[in-house]
């Protein structure tokens, strides 16, 4: 079950509402970037990919953390795991729907799909070396944002990878162009890390990323063309922060599998606010952690937060829990490995390619 599926289950979501309080805010601004593409969805996933990118260049020298930690493709591989490992996919595309059951189908779509993660990480690097935006990268992020989708929606229902339209590449660069102008909403002093996760905590409620930490603010991206900021866009910024504070940041010190087993301590808290970017007006609205979070009743939440993840996964004590989330993680970084290998046989080669990763 992803995080985003785990949110919407009604005592979680329950829960977060009445513990969670979040103050109305309503951007006074006018809107930057019209929508040019019909598919906003699609467009706002494709931009997530692609600011995350635009992030990582804008602050190659503020990441003091393992080269893996901050990684702005990491999403893809988990969505690259959860394919491979799918027994039914639906691909839905301009030519209708189509489903595959059979493994060799899967395996095909899951082989495309591992291309385009290549082909992507290579122009990520040409694009860390050079800042220049090729039409090619900005569609291989919609590709992307099929494969991505595919994962927080739960998996089952996955966008053909040829189904790139012009309107889509249109839109997504007038979005990065607002984004341009506006980069001292993410110009780090000194952590930046793109698709942040949370040690063994992320793991626990189905491998959960962010979109970006710049410093101490945790940054979540929208595309939407509303005025007001959404309270459950909110609350998953504060489930992040929960995460944080159970399993620590990765890059920044997490915590090990006796910690999270025991929970008798919390996590140093390394994000002091949450914002949302609301892209098509260049505005950022931010929230200090204080404003929602009650840290008096916060480590009771935090228990019952940890006893429903392992509700949701029935049949296993916590201690074998925790077995299978290190199991979890190994597989994870054979899969990123197997991709870097095969990054570093087709994907340009350049100066700046080791701090790419």
């Amino acid at each position: 079950m992803s995080f985003a599926a785990f949110l919407e289950l009604p005592d979680v979501r329950e829960r977060f509402r009445s513990e969670f309080p979040i103050p109305e805010r309503r951007i006074e601004r006018e809107i930057l970037a019209p929508p040019v593409s019909g598919r906003q969805a699609l467009v706002d996933a494709a931009f997530n990919c692609l600011l995350r990118l635009y992030v990582r260049r804008l602050n190659r020298g503020a990441v003091p953390c393992p080269r893996s930690a901050g990684y702005p493709l990491w999403t893809s591989f988990d969505a690259l795991g959860a394919l491979w490992g799918s027994e039914t996919v639906e691909v839905v595309g301009k030519k209708g729907r189509r489903t595959l059951t059979e493994w060799r189908q899967i395996d095909r779509l899951a082989q495309r799909a591992s291309q385009i993660v290549v082909e992507a990480i290579g122009l990520y690097r040409a694009y860390l070396r050079t800042g220049k935006l090729t039409d090619e990268l900005v569609a291989h992020m919609v590709r992307l944002a099929h494969l991505e989708s595919f994962h927080r929606g739960g998996g089952g229902t996955i966008g053909d990878f040829n189904d790139v339209s012009r309107e889509d590449v249109e839109d997504l660069r007038q979005l990065i162009s607002v984004a341009r102008a506006n980069k001292h909403l993410f110009k780090a002093t000194g952590v930046c890390l793109p698709n942040p996760s949370f040690g063994l905590a992320s793991i626990m409620v189905g491998g959960a990323r962010a979109d970006i930490l710049v410093d101490g603010t945790l940054v979540e991206v929208t595309a939407a063309t509303g005025s007001e900021a959404d309270p459950d866009l909110v609350r998953r910024l504060v489930g992040y922060y929960v995460l944080s504070r159970i399993g620590g940041i990765d890059g920044l010190g997490r915590a090990g599998p006796v910690e999270v087993a025991k929970l008798e301590r919390l996590m140093e808290p390394r994000i002091a606010r949450l914002g949302v970017y609301f892209a098509r007006f260049g505005h950022m609205e931010v929230w200090d952690v204080d404003e929602i979070v009650d840290h008096e009743r916060f480590f009771e939440f935090v228990k019952w937060f940890c006893n429903k993840a392992k509700e949701v996964n029935p049949g296993r004590g916590y201690s074998s829990f925790l077995v299978v989330l290190e199991a979890d993680l190994r597989r994870r970084r054979r899969l990123y490995r197997r991709q870097k290998a095969k990054m570093s046989a087709t994907g340009p080669q350049g100066s700046d390619s080791g701090r790419g990763l």
